[in-house]
């Protein structure tokens, strides 16, 4: 388990917790995030959990043991910036298994970018394959996707002469997979942030009962600002709100209203 703490605000004292609970490395969104916490401090390995862009090559391969990725030029400016840095940085391919989020969906491309890395990026560790579902395209885990990542990592370790270490089977949306015995053998990673800091996605979601888990380690609290009756439709020609949508309103009649801060 790589553990997430950007819902947290990566947060140097959940990292801890996580690091001491026995996630393998800590994991964030952010590559200036990271920065944060190793400078706090933080010694674990860590995760970048998306592509680097490529004006932060730099800081990626300073602050971030592994990172996330799927495209060649990005994996040849890690090179050549590991190169420098006198390191070598692991790096876990993304495949696209129709979720549409980041990743290869050619498999002849993931193949080819594969046999690359390994062959002629000599500072770049060909660490593992993932891939991201219930995302972008709320595309639910299964044994048939998860199945052809395992299938995929099997090729690329074919080609390759090694085995992979890492095939990352996604994230919290993952679990329910493994809950009920079903993931398929090969997977040995997953990406847990929300299910570990709260819990509430596979109650209200997925149905689980997540008996003997806490389920309030956050607490929000705000301070009321405002409380008056007011009517619950709009009252004018409804436009677009401030986000640029025009919501729909349930007229429920007169209410009493509060605003938080």
């Amino acid at each position: 388990i790589s553990g997430v703490v950007k819902g947290s605000n990566s947060s140097k004292e959940v990292a801890k917790v996580f690091i001491e609970a026995g996630c393998m490395n800590i994991a964030d969104s952010r590559i200036e995030k990271i920065a944060e916490l190793k400078q706090a401090g933080i010694d674990a390995e860590t995760l970048l959990l998306r592509a680097p862009m490529l004006c932060e090559i730099g800081s990626v391969v300073t602050y971030a043991d592994i990172s996330l990725n799927s495209e060649l030029i990005t994996l040849e400016a890690l090179n050549a910036e590991a190169k420098k840095q006198n390191k070598v940085h692991k790096v876990i391919l993304m495949a696209d298994l129709g979720d549409l989020r980041e990743g290869c969906f050619d498999e002849e491309e993931l193949m080819n970018i594969a046999v690359h890395t390994e062959s002629h990026l000599e500072n770049i560790h060909l660490y593992g394959i993932g891939t991201n579902l219930g995302c972008f395209g709320a595309i639910r885990p299964d044994e048939i996707n998860l199945g052809r990542l395992v299938s995929l990592s099997e090729k690329i370790s074919a080609l390759i002469g090694r085995t992979l270490e890492i095939v990352s089977g996604g994230a919290t949306t993952s679990l329910p997979i493994l809950f009920d015995n079903k993931m398929p053998k090969g997977i040995n990673h997953l990406r847990v942030g929300e299910a570990i800091l709260l819990s509430r996605d596979l109650i209200d979601l997925w149905g689980y009962s997540m008996e003997g888990y806490y389920t309030d380690t956050i607490v929000l609290q705000t301070q009321v600002i405002e409380v008056k009756e007011k009517p619950t439709y709009p009252i004018g020609k409804i436009f677009v709100d401030a986000f640029g949508y025009t919501p729909e309103y349930k007229d429920k009649g007169i209410r009493k209203r509060a605003i938080v801060a």
